[in-house]
């Protein structure tokens, strides 16, 4: 017992923290525990029965948030593909692929929670920030409607699904990191299909349309909009409107299609050129996301300045079209290894690129591959 690699300090009455020793120096990596139930080389451990040796109480002077470097994070993990995990791994039916429903009752919320602690557990690991999305892409009048909400339900929906996720990071983020370290956004989609561009696109309309569902995210206290999953310039444009009158920030992403352009025809250098010249750059940055690395990584223009507005990327685990994910009946969750490998190489390409997580058909084992192959890039303490 005398050789033992890890130490288990009792921090709070809730929590049991981890330390990996290497070398005689305490690892940043740590890895948070349930207090009443701890494997450890095939044995169990509790509060009640750990050895005396490992019960070790920190003399903490400062709360375990400000005991961590209050600099902000090196770069910041997202999660994965929060519906196909719903639908295929949890067996939870979502109509019109819409998770927000899940904020309808406690009971539906805890399998959100269930999903992102793996994903607190990896970011704390690895010594990253982290982007929690309320799953509101769907939440919004039109499609409110084809499920039988009225307007004033829906955006009800918007403020529980921000507040409920503010709760809960508080609850399991918060005392083990720095708030500073996370981020919490709401996700606004298409009004129409995101792979689908609509042959009548007016700006004014979709500024119209997007603007209480986004007045309601800011009035419930969001830290930025993310309009995800975009498909035309257009509607890009009208939720960036939006925005701006609202003074509510903004990160734009968009989808493309296998070609590298965005399902309306422009390339991603085209679409955000326009966007930057008709809202003066408004958007705090851009991000990618519902696309695999092969569709846009070889179209990405070299030496073009919209590069240092990439931001993020959430890619699919997929190599396959959207009208292929569409019409498949089983989820693709491609080969993680070779994703990693490929955000890897888009380090090369994107030098802002500080955002990490993924869509359709991704799950935790692809995060925590893409994290360990991006986290070499940057440079360690």
């Amino acid at each position: 017992m005398a050789n033992f690699s890890k130490k288990i300090c009792i921090l709070d009455r809730t929590r049991w923290i981890c330390f990996l020793k290497q070398g005689g120096s305490v690892a940043k990596a740590a890895r948070l525990w349930d207090a009443r139930r701890l494997n450890y080389q095939g044995k169990t451990f509790s509060t009640r029965n750990a050895p005396k040796f490992w019960r070790i109480r920190l003399q903490l002077t400062l709360p375990m948030t400000q005991k961590t470097s209050l600099s902000k994070p090196k770069f910041y993990l997202s999660d994965g593909g929060l519906e196909t995990w719903l639908l295929f791994t949890k067996k939870i039916a979502l109509r019109e692929f819409a998770a927000f429903e899940l904020h309808r009752s406690p009971q539906a919320e805890a399998v959100l929670w269930e999903y992102f602690r793996p994903y607190i557990d990896l970011a704390i690991e690895v010594e990253a920030g982290f982007v929690f999305t309320a799953c509101t892409w769907r939440a919004q009048p039109q499609w409110g409607a084809k499920l039988g909400y009225s307007q004033s339900e829906i955006l009800d929906l918007n403020e529980r699904a921000v507040r409920s996720l503010e709760q809960f990071v508080e609850r399991e983020w918060s005392p083990h990191r720095p708030r500073s370290w996370a981020m919490v956004q709401a996700c606004v989609g298409s009004r129409d299909d995101a792979y689908r561009a609509q042959a009548d696109r007016i700006i004014e309309e979709f500024r119209t349309y997007h603007f209480p569902q986004l007045k309601a995210l800011k009035d419930s206290g969001v830290e930025r909009i993310a309009a995800m999953t975009q498909s035309s310039v257009e509607e890009a444009v009208g939720i960036t409107q939006a925005c701006q009158e609202l003074a509510v920030p903004l990160i734009l992403s968009f989808t493309v299609e296998t070609n590298g352009r965005i399902p309306a025809g422009e390339s991603l250098e085209e679409a955000i050129e326009i966007v930057d010249d008709a809202t003066g750059s408004y958007p705090t940055s851009y991000m990618i996301n519902c696309a695999h690395p092969d569709h846009f990584g070889p179209h990405l223009p070299e030496k073009s300045a919209v590069l240092q507005r990439i931001e993020g990327v959430r890619a699919n685990a997929s190599k396959k079209s959207h009208q292929e994910l569409d019409s498949s009946e089983i989820l693709d969750s491609g080969d993680p290894v070779e994703l990693a490998e490929k955000y890897s190489d888009l380090m090369a390409q994107l030098p802002q690129l500080r955002v990490f997580g993924g869509c359709c058909g991704t799950d935790i084992s692809h995060i925590r591959k893409i994290a360990h192959a991006c986290l070499p890039h940057f440079p360690q303490e």
